[in-house]
């Protein structure tokens, strides 16, 4: 899975800037960060919502968490 490959990657090296680019929801983006991801995209989790400004603060609250 995605969260296997950030985790490999990871272990590889602490300085290697990791980005992950689509499938970034809410639930999603809390296991990539915690797995060791820089930089999430998350075009469509915010874009096709109905309230773009709540998506991208529900995406922030599920990171910090």
């Amino acid at each position: 899975t995605v969260i296997e490959k950030i985790m490999e990657l990871r272990a590889l090296s602490k300085s290697v800037i990791i980005s992950v680019d689509g499938g970034i929801k809410v639930g999603i983006a809390r296991q990539c960060a915690k797995a060791g991801a820089d930089i999430l995209v998350a075009g469509s989790a915010i874009l096709r919502s109905e309230d773009e400004e709540m998506a991208v603060e529900a995406l922030q609250a599920d990171i910090e968490t």
